[in-house]
């Protein structure tokens, strides 16, 4: 169960930070797409880490034994591609987009020369 608790953590703590970081960026763009993005990425991170604390198994052989019972295991079977969707998402787009941002708000801020 740590394990499930400290990879949740590592796995959704940069959508949180780009949130709280986004807030503080000057270029409208960049704000824009690290508030708005992170936001996002916090929701994805949500649907993919809940099946993940609350019952046992993985993204690739799927989750069973969950918290509430037969009921519980029949809705995170059923949602497993949403799940792993979430998850893909979240990793392939959203990490993309914050490097964009850094790089949008890095050429914002430069003074020319």
């Amino acid at each position: 169960m740590l394990n499930a608790v400290l990879l949740s953590f590592f796995y959704g703590a940069p959508a949180f930070v780009a949130v709280a970081v986004g807030r503080g960026y000057t270029s409208p763009a960049a704000r824009a797409i690290m508030v708005t993005g992170g936001t996002v990425a916090v929701v994805l991170v949500v649907i993919s880490v809940l099946p993940m604390l609350g019952c046992s198994g993985d993204f690739y052989a799927g989750f069973g034994g969950c918290v509430g019972g037969a009921a519980m295991d029949s809705m995170v079977s059923s949602a497993m591609p949403m799940i792993r969707g979430a998850a893909m998402i979240y990793i392939l787009a959203c990490v993309p987009l914050g490097l964009l941002a850094w790089l949008i708000e890095t050429l914002h801020s430069r003074k020319p020369a």
